[in-house]
């Protein structure tokens, strides 16, 4: 069985304040699943920075190579 990726608020550590405001937490989606949220809303934002994507990308890079080295 998969382990459950973590979400996005998971992975920043957004504090309770940050959460309540923040229509991703409130609709249990990850931010680039709900319109309005500020990975969103910012045009300056970027997948290339986003911790989220970044330790999603991580993950599966050592987990493809523990896979990798276990043939």
């Amino acid at each position: 069985m998969e382990a459950k990726e973590p979400f996005c608020w998971e992975i920043k550590n957004c504090g309770e304040k940050e959460r309540a405001a923040c229509s991703a937490y409130r609709a249990r989606k990850n931010c680039w699943d709900v319109p309005g949220t500020a990975i969103n809303s910012d045009a300056a934002a970027s997948c290339e920075t986003c911790p989220v994507i970044l330790s999603r990308i991580a993950r599966a890079i050592a987990s493809a190579m523990g896979t990798a080295q276990r043939r």
